[in-house]
C-alpha cells in the first residue's frame, strides 16, 4: 500500500515543485502590481503545503522520486514556450493562462487534501488536512477571482 501512496504522493510533491517555479516567476514578471502579490502570496503558501506534504512523506517512510521532480521543473520550463498570441511580446494572454495554470494546481492540490482527509496515513496529518483544505479553497477562491477579471481583459484583447 505504501508503494501507491508513494507515487501518488510523489506526483503531487512533483506537481507543487512545478507550481513554485511557475509562482517565483510570475511574481518576480508582475512585481509592484496586485497580480505580483497574489502570486508571491499563493507561491509562499505553496512551499509551506509542499513543506506539509514532504513532512507527511517522512512520517510515513515515502522516499523523494526525483525523476518525478525533474520532469516537472523541465515542463515547467517548456511551458514558458506556449505561444499566446504575440511572438515577440507577453501577449495579454499570458497571465490569464497563468492564473489558469495556477488554479488547476490548486485544484489538484486539493483533491490531494481531501484524498488524505478519507484515508489520512497518520494521525498528524488527520489533524492538519482541515485547516489544509480550507486554505487550498480560499487560495481557488482568490486565483479564481483574478482569473476571471485578467480573463475579462485579455479576452477582448486589452
Amino acid at each position: 500500500m505504501t508503494r501507491y501512496l508513494g507515487s501518488y504522493l510523489n506526483d503531487h510533491l512533483a506537481g507543487a515543485t512545478g507550481a513554485i517555479e511557475l509562482t517565483r516567476r510570475a511574481a518576480r514578471q508582475y512585481e509592484g502590481s496586485e497580480l505580483g502579490a497574489l502570486f508571491s502570496r499563493i507561491g509562499t503558501e505553496i512551499q509551506e503545503d509542499r513543506a506539509t506534504l514532504e513532512a507527511i512523506m517522512a512520517r510515513t517512510g515515502i522516499g523523494h522520486q526525483r525523476h518525478k521532480h525533474a520532469a516537472t521543473w523541465v515542463l515547467e520550463k517548456l511551458g514558458r514556450l506556449k505561444f499566446n498570441g504575440a511572438l515577440l511580446r507577453r501577449s495579454p494572454l499570458t497571465p490569464f493562462v497563468e492564473l489558469e495554470t495556477l488554479a488547476i494546481g490548486i485544484n489538484g492540490k486539493l483533491l490531494l487534501w481531501r484524498a488524505l482527509q478519507a484515508a489520512p496515513p497518520d494521525p498528524e496529518t488527520a489533524a492538519q488536512v482541515d485547516y489544509l483544505i480550507e486554505r487550498a479553497e480560499q487560495q481557488l477562491a482568490d486565483v479564481e477571482q483574478c482569473r476571471i477579471e485578467t480573463g475579462r481583459r485579455a479576452l477582448k484583447g486589452r
